[in-house]
């Protein structure tokens, strides 16, 4: 079974926007990962789109996602989930997470299958699954 791997907000903008300073080392990590299940979220999309805020940018994410093998994981509309984000947020409190960032910690541990791929330090670095456990990462921070 090849790995699962949970592309963050800032590698959907670092492969969809040619000058942004991660996207040559983005696009060398995804040749890497190209056996993996490459998966995201609306969460991530949605921030996505806010970083790439004109149209042209935007159509570039687009054209990534309907070009790619990237496909949506489906994470579970329940309030038991929602409310599990807030408790990460709030026990992370200090170092300001945002949703999508809560979202894949508590998510990778639901699903010990994930590996998260993501720019951010904090993943690799303070942050912990709900029991304490490290986040798995697809690629090395």
């Amino acid at each position: 079974m090849p790995a699962r791997v949970l592309l963050d907000t800032n590698v959907l903008v670092a492969l969809a926007e040619p000058r942004d300073e991660r996207h040559g080392r983005a696009a060398a990590d995804y040749l890497r990962l190209e056996r993996a299940e490459m998966l995201t979220t609306t969460a991530a999309v949605a921030e996505a789109c806010f970083v790439l805020r004109d149209d042209f940018r935007r159509e570039r994410l687009r054209r990534l996602l309907v070009d790619s093998d990237i496909r949506l994981y489906p994470v579970s509309q329940s309030a038991e989930l929602m409310f599990e984000v807030f408790d990460w947020m709030h026990r992370y409190a200090t170092s300001k997470p945002d949703w999508t960032d809560a979202l894949y910690v508590v998510l990778s541990g639901h699903d010990r299958a994930l590996r998260i791929w993501s720019y951010d330090k904090e993943f690799a670095v303070g942050w912990r699954r709900p029991d304490g456990s490290r986040i798995p990462l697809a690629t090395r921070l």
